[in-house]
């Protein structure tokens, strides 16, 4: 709704995540927003008052929880850095990929686009298969990127640390303290990465 209406671009608020884990504060704000009464009347303030409080608090808590999620993705951007410069000096190799390589901008793109294939590679960054293909080896190697067989003749390179951060956020945000160690999800989510 938000983004339809331009008010935010180039994210997504879990505002209907916060609001399904908190379903009985949903529920009932919108039964007193459905008043029985004249439209200016006392039942009809305490109903959108009740309902519009209720809606902002998802939204913030909604704004906290992306911007977790938001840092917690920065942080794994990081040791990604880390780890391929350590696989690249372990190599022999000049420690950092130049900015513009292919390797380095794939890098930039995993958050977004954490299961590529060299054809999504070569699509993503506008460049050859086999450059695509190198790049997606190279971060292989340096644990970033995990092989997995998608059919006889294509292989699907994994950011499984993102999809894990996914699922994390995904339990926390089921979680009626936005934390899983104080509560338990609420709610069927996916499992907690090993």
């Amino acid at each position: 709704m938000l983004a339809r209406r331009g008010l935010v671009r180039g994210a997504v608020l879990p505002v209907s995540l916060v609001m399904l884990t908190r379903s009985d504060a949903y529920v009932s704000t919108l039964t007193a927003y459905r008043y029985d009464g004249p439209a200016f009347g006392e039942a009809a303030q305490a109903g959108t008052g009740a309902w519009i409080r209720m809606f902002l608090e998802a939204v913030q808590i909604a704004v906290e929880q992306a911007a977790t999620f938001a840092e917690e993705l920065g942080e794994l951007r990081s040791d990604r850095d880390q780890r391929l410069t350590r696989h690249r000096q372990a190599r022999g190799t000049r420690d950092r990929p130049r900015a513009d390589s292919a390797a380095a901008r794939l890098l930039g793109l995993l958050s977004e686009a954490p299961l590529v294939t060299a054809a999504s590679a070569e699509r993503l960054l506008g460049i050859s298969f086999g450059a695509a293909n190198r790049a997606l080896q190279d971060l292989a190697e340096a644990s970033i990127l995990s092989r997995k067989q998608v059919d006889r003749k294509t292989t699907g390179y994994l950011a499984r640390e993102v999809f894990e951060l996914l699922t994390i956020a995904e339990r926390r945000m089921a979680s009626t303290h936005w934390d899983t160690r104080q509560s338990v999800p609420n709610r069927p989510v996916p499992a907690r990465p090993a």
